[in-house]
Parts: structure tokens; C-alpha cells; sequence
């Protein structure tokens, strides 16, 4: 069995019509697949059982023949999960079909959120508000590099002007979460 070079194509954040196009060459071998049959899809970056069930949905299955419609619309549906920070599909040709792997980097979720140290009950519930993180929404470093200037402008509005703020951050890749500790 002969196996050809891998090939792929990228999803963009925001897709459109226009930029449905291949991009790079290597796509164009992807597109001359097109009607043989896919022996099978996996998915790399996300673990399969967050996915669940959208696998036996996508447009794109496995036993049937390679479609580049239902491939673009399977990559796009994936991508709409919100759990990817971005997706590529590629291909490996081995004889006379196809198999598909869908790969991409995992989207990162704010985990708890913790303000530590804090033994008044009422400043602690004000300080984990000010942070503005709630848990379950997407990560990002500028959400987090805004949170702490809010803490300690909310510590010294009552009465805390020597306070320190340290914060760590324990990144959790198997499901996603990102803790934060203030």
C-alpha cells in the first residue's frame, strides 16, 4: 500500500464564501482526492468525548466517498463548538482511500476563580467579583492581565492600601480549565 504526503487545510476564525478557496498548495491534493472513499476520522487537540455527538453528525463520515463540501462543513461545525482555538483538516492517502484527521488546538476555560488570604467574608465575595472572570467562559491573558488592577483598586476603595497581589495560574490541559488564584 502507497501512502501519500499528508495535505490540509486551515479553518479561519472567520470564514467566508471568498476565502473557501484553497490557500496553499498542498489543499489542491486534498480536492484531487474527491470521490475516494474515507476510511476513517479522528479528531486530535479536543478529547473525543467532550465532542460527543457531534461526530456522527458532521456532514463528512466515514464508508462514504471524500466530498470537499461536506468536509468544509464538517471543519466548520467543529470549529462552532467553541472548543477549538483553531482546527486544519489533512488527509493520508493510503491506496484507494482516504482517512481524515481533524486536528487543532484546544480553546482554554476559565476554571475557579480565588481570591486567597482574604478573612472578611464580604471583601472576599467583593474582591472575586471584581475580578469580572467567570468561570466557564473562554481564557484569555488579557482578561486575566485586566482582573488584578480591578482587585487592588477594590482593596484600597475599602481601606486596604498596602495590600499585595500575587497571582498564579494552574492550567488543567485534560479538560480545558484554566485556575486562577489571586
Amino acid at each position: 500500500m502507497a501512502s501519500s504526503p499528508v495535505v490540509g487545510a486551515q479553518a479561519a476564525p472567520a470564514a467566508s464564501p471568498a476565502s473557501a478557496a484553497p490557500q496553499d498548495s498542498r489543499q489542491g491534493l486534498l480536492l484531487d482526492w474527491a470521490g475516494l472513499p474515507v476510511a476513517s476520522i479522528t479528531f486530535d487537540g479536543v478529547r473525543e468525548d467532550l465532542l460527543k455527538p457531534l461526530p456522527s453528525q458532521l456532514a463528512q463520515q466515514a464508508g462514504v466517498p471524500l466530498d470537499p463540501a461536506k468536509i468544509r462543513e464538517s471543519l466548520r461545525s467543529l470549529y462552532a463548538t467553541g472548543l477549538y482555538q483553531n482546527i486544519e483538516v489533512a488527509g493520508v492517502r493510503a491506496g484507494d482511500s482516504v482517512a481524515i484527521i481533524f486536528s487543532g488546538v484546544p480553546r482554554l476555560f476559565i476554571g475557579r476563580v480565588n481570591v486567597v488570604g482574604v478573612k472578611d467574608e464580604r471583601l472576599d465575595a467583593v474582591l472575586d467579583s471584581a475580578t469580572q472572570l467567570q468561570s466557564g467562559t473562554p481564557y484569555s491573558d488579557s482578561k486575566v492581565a485586566l482582573a488584578e488592577p480591578a482587585v487592588k483598586t477594590t482593596l484600597e476603595n475599602n481601606g486596604f492600601y498596602r495590600g499585595q497581589i500575587a497571582e498564579t495560574r494552574v492550567i488543567d490541559r485534560e479538560n480545558s480549565l484554566v485556575d486562577l488564584n489571586f
